[in-house]
C-alpha cells in the first residue's frame, strides 16, 4: 500500500522518530496506524489480518507457551497471542521506541490493542528484532515474523548474508511443532528476494530454480526459497480494502495439517473449516 496523506483534523498523533514519522489518524469510520505515510493498520478490516496472521499460527502450533513477536510494536498480534490460555511468555521486539510509545499509551488505540502492551506475560525489548533473533539462545513455540522494512530506516544495512543468517537463526530456533508465520504484500518490493536467489543459486536442485522461474508474484516465489528452508510451508492470502491482497506464510517442522486448539471466543475468520483455505 502506497503513502497517503490526511486531513490535519483526522490527525491524533503525529511524532518522528529516528527511523520514521509515526501517526495515528481517524479513517473512515476507524483508527489507521502509518508509518512515513504508509498505512499499517486499518482497525475496520484488522480483525482478519490479524486471525490470519497471528490467530491462527497460535492454533497451528503444537505448543504455545513461548511465543516472540518479531515487530508488532502495534500490540495487535500481541492481542491474539495473549487470547490463548496456554500462553506463559510473550516476546514483543521493537525497533522504534515511538511506536511503542503510542500503542502502549495511547486511550484510543489501548481500547483496540485490549491492553496488550501493559499484560504481565509481555516482555517488550526495544531494538532491532533481526539482530535480537540472530542473537538469542531462546526457542520458541511460535514466532510471528511481524518486521516492517521496506519503509522504517534500519540501524544497520540489510544485506543478503545477513538475511541469510537470519533465516538459518528462525529455523534454529523454532521448537519441533513450531510454527513461524510471515507476511508478503502483493505490492512488496522483491529486490531482495532475486538477491537472496542469486545467493545461493548455484546450491539450488535444477527442479527448484526451474520452479522459482515459472512461478508468478512474490509471494509464490518467496514460498519456493522457503520450502528448501521447512519441510512443512502452507499460505492463506487474504484481501483487504485498504492494505490489498496479502499472503500469509507458515513455516514448521511438522506437518500443518490439523488444529491443536480452538480459536479463542470472539474469533470470526478462524473456525472449524479454516483449513480449507490454506494451500
Amino acid at each position: 500500500m502506497k503513502a497517503t496523506s490526511a486531513p490535519k483534523k483526522n490527525v491524533l498523533f503525529s511524532k518522528r522518530s529516528p527511523y520514521q514519522l509515526v501517526e495515528l489518524l481517524k479513517h473512515k469510520g476507524g483508527l489507521m496506524l502509518r508509518l512515513n505515510g504508509n498505512p499499517q493498520v486499518q482497525t475496520t478490516e484488522e480483525q482478519l489480518y490479524h486471525e490470519a496472521f497471528t490467530t491462527l499460527p497460535m492454533m497451528l502450533a503444537e505448543k504455545i507457551a513461548n511465543v516472540v513477536i518479531l515487530g508488532g510494536g502495534d500490540g495487535l498480534s500481541a492481542r491474539e497471542v495473549l487470547r490463548f490460555p496456554g500462553v506463559k511468555k510473550v516476546t514483543l521486539v521493537e525497533l522504534d521506541p515511538v511506536v511503542i510509545e503510542l500503542c502502549r499509551d495511547n486511550p484510543e488505540w489501548k481500547t483496540i490493542t485490549q491492553g496488550s502492551m501493559s499484560d504481565p506475560r509481555l516482555n517488550v525489548v526495544c531494538g532491532d528484532a533481526l539482530e535480537w533473533m540472530i542473537n538469542t539462545k531462546e526457542k520458541f513455540d511460535v514466532i510471528i515474523h511481524d518486521i516492517e522494512d521496506n519503509f522504517t530506516e534500519q540501524p544497520k544495512p540489510l544485506t543478503v548474508e545477513f538475511y541469510y543468517a537470519f533465516y538459518q537463526a528462525l529455523f534454529k530456533k523454532l521448537k519441533p511443532g513450531g510454527v513461524w508465520v510471515n507476511l508478503i504484500a502483493d505490492d512488496e518490493d522483491d529486490m531482495m528476494l532475486n538477491a537472496m536467489y542469486e545467493f545461493y543459486e548455484d546450491d539450488l536442485p535444477k527442479e527448484i530454480k526451474a520452479k522459482f522461474k515459472r512461478k508468478r508474484g512474490i509471494a509464490a516465489k518467496t514460498r519456493v526459497l522457503l520450502e528448501t528452508l521447512f519441510p512443512y510451508v502452507a499460505q492463506w492470502t487474504i484481501k483487504l480494502p485498504v492494505l490489498g491482497t496479502e499472503t500469509c506464510l507458515y513455516m514448521s517442522k511438522a506437518p500443518l495439517n490439523k488444529l491443536h486448539r480452538p480459536a479463542p471466543t470472539g474469533s470470526k475468520y478462524v473456525g472449524e473449516g479454516v483449513m480449507k483455505k490454506l494451500k
